[in-house]
């Protein structure tokens, strides 16, 4: 809960509020109810991109609108790809959710310590091109990675290096699509893995295996559905 209200006041400190009320039986607040009330809370201030009836959005976009923070989380430095030449580094708007651009990936773990890009720029020592490189300043409690390609490996860990001490991103959730509809496995703590499609589930969920037996690549899909998030939570 206070993870969720320290990334922001508008939509998941009161999704907070609202798990903490199902939780202890408050105003028989079900999870059905916190979902319709955050439902109509994101149509209200955003309407085309969520709208209501059958009309379909992005789970990519929901994720980065729910997950929205105005904190710095990263810093970007400029530096030339041929010379020594670098700018000093600066504040990165760079938040909870990584879309991925291109098929260059090959794993989540190499995605988010690659995460650089060729500028318009011009180095002012010499006329080749500056790249950007984009590093988080310190672990973030959760991050969420957009997945559209099918050749990128899901690692099951992520590792930070901070203050000579390693940080770890495990991976804790997935959501999937096809044939207009999402389903999704959560992962717990003991590392039994979940499956959920509320159509035929309803609000139970099925167990499917341990996270240890299933690859990287096996998690890719689901039931003929293909992945399009992953979400790792700092443990």
């Amino acid at each position: 809960m206070k993870v969720f209200n320290s990334i922001n006041q508008e939509h998941l400190k009161p999704l907070a509020s609202d798990f903490k009320k199902y939780l202890m039986g408050v105003d028989d607040m079900s999870l059905e109810d916190v979902r319709d009330v955050l439902r109509q809370r994101l149509h209200a201030k955003h309407p085309t991109e969520f709208p209501t009836g059958t009309a379909g959005a992005s789970a990519a976009g929901l994720a980065a609108k729910i997950f929205d923070t105005r904190k710095i989380l990263a810093s970007a430095s400029v530096e030339c790809t041929q010379c020594d030449y670098e700018e000093d580094l600066a504040d990165h708007r760079l938040g909870f959710v990584l879309y991925e651009m291109n098929n260059e990936a090959i794993s989540t773990g190499l995605w988010l310590k690659n995460l650089k890009h060729h500028t318009s720029k011009k180095c002012p020592d010499c006329p080749q091109p500056m790249r950007k490189s984009i590093s988080y300043d310190s672990p973030p409690p959760l991050l969420i990675f957009e997945i559209n390609s099918d050749n990128i490996t899901l690692n099951k860990t992520i590792g930070f290096e901070e203050d000579d001490e390693m940080k770890v991103l495990q991976l804790k959730g997935m959501v999937y699509h096809g044939s207009f509809h999402f389903t999704s496995r959560i992962i717990s703590s003991d590392g039994a893995v979940w499956f959920n499609d509320s159509m035929t589930t309803g609000r139970q969920c099925e167990k499917d295996e341990h996270l240890e037996t299933m690859s990287g690549r096996k998690l890719m899909k689901c039931r003929g559905k293909k992945l399009v998030l992953a979400i790792y939570a700092l443990v």
